[in-house]
């Protein structure tokens, strides 16, 4: 009989409620489930509101979970917060050696992008001769990320010269990333994963409505993105399409938000709603006539692979999008969706009309990307290579 490979998640803390770094642990997770592994999730911090409370150990959606604190709510209070991470560090220290000790401790995924984590998981799974691999998701700068201290300069460059050194496999999300990773570690062995969903789940969701809208979904805080989308839809000659944003953020930023829609010439055509039920999200993107999401000629857009993009070819609806970055590499204009040349709000304005204007080509182009999807964004297709990272 084969023994099964015993897996842990490390570094991210707040599981299982969240959005895209979380659901790519979860997906990854079932990927390895689906293989014959066991997954943990390991949360060092209690991070979750009263009103989110969940037991301290459990599962979800198959996956085991901890919290080493002993409770996943968040305590008030600043002494009790270092109290809380200090019990949950060395309770996270001690659980690991555990595991180890009763063979249930074979590969760790680490899930953070601070450098004295990384080093510090490193250093203890290294001790305990348990297989690394760093989870790559982002590209770290000090332009990007708008902290110039020294020490934030420090660790962004000890991140760059070693995190990818002492970790045994990196798993990059872009094409950009791979172009990082080998500057800084050449002949590191990497596997580049890609968003991934359950397709399995998001077809059990019908289309059930006859309103005709575009949808974006992503924070107000990409607040760029959003003035991107509502000059471009203010271009569009049509009076019948809707616009539906969701789209959560502070109490400031959806009062601006709001302020902004009010203003816009087709107001009584936009929607906005935030904080839905995850069920509920994916139902209107079922129901949407295409799914919106532009990507700008920017190293934060180009390293990135946004989540949204395998849950909207999940959902089998037409994306929208511009000509760059992984969408680039990964769709064809006309055929998976429809790509403006280049981030420019008349150009993707183009391109919403033409949807409009050609619904037999917008549902041809639904199912070619739903196609494609099946094997680049489903999680079933990365089991046994997620697998083979830790024999």
């Amino acid at each position: 009989m084969i023994n099964k490979k015993h897996i842990v998640y490390l570094g991210y803390s707040g599981f299982p409620l969240g959005y895209a770094e979380v659901q790519k642990m979860i997906m990854v997770s079932k990927s390895l489930i689906l293989a014959g592994c066991n997954v943990k999730v390991i949360n060092r911090k209690s991070v979750l509101k009263n009103s989110d409370r969940i037991p301290a150990e459990g599962s979800f959606e198959g996956i085991d979970y901890i919290y080493t604190t002993g409770t996943s709510v968040r305590p008030t209070g600043k002494i009790s917060n270092v109290i809380d991470s200090v019990k949950g560090l060395f309770g996270e220290i001690s659980y690991l050696c555990k595991l180890k000790q009763q063979n249930r401790l074979d590969g760790a995924i680490i899930s953070a992008r601070s450098f004295k984590w990384i080093l510090l998981y490193s250093f203890i799974l290294k001790m305990l001769n348990v297989k690394t691999v760093l989870n790559y998701v982002e590209h770290r700068s000090i332009e990007l990320e708008g902290n110039d201290t020294v020490l934030h300069r420090f660790s962004i460059a000890m991140y760059h010269k070693f995190a990818f050194k002492i970790v045994d496999v990196v798993m990059p999300i872009s094409e950009y990333l791979i172009g990082v990773l080998k500057e800084y570690a050449p002949g590191r062995k990497y596997l580049k994963v890609t968003p991934i969903c359950d397709f399995v789940t998001f077809k059990r969701f019908k289309r059930n409505s006859k309103d005709k809208y575009f949808l974006f979904c992503g924070a107000i805080s990409y607040w760029e993105l959003i003035e991107f989308i509502l000059d471009s839809y203010e271009k569009v000659n049509d009076d019948s399409t809707k616009l539906f944003l969701i789209s959560g953020g502070s109490k400031k930023l959806i009062k601006k938000l709001q302020y902004r829609i009010d203003r816009h010439p087709k107001k009584d055509l936009i929607k906005h709603c935030y904080d839905i039920p995850y069920e509920e999200l994916v139902q209107k993107y079922v129901n949407a006539y295409a799914l919106l999401i532009p990507i700008r000629h920017t190293i934060q857009d180009i390293a990135r692979y946004p989540h949204k993009i395998s849950e909207y070819v999940a959902a089998g609806r037409a994306i929208i999008s511009t000509n760059e970055g992984e969408v680039k590499l990964q769709f064809k204009d006309g055929e998976t969706a429809l790509l403006a040349k280049k981030y420019d709000v008349n150009m993707f304005a183009e391109k919403m009309q033409y949807a409009i204007d050609n619904p037999e080509k917008i549902e041809q182009i639904s199912k070619n990307a739903y196609q494609m999807g099946m094997e680049v964004y489903n999680y079933k297709s990365y089991s046994e290579s997620l697998k083979s990272l830790f024999e």
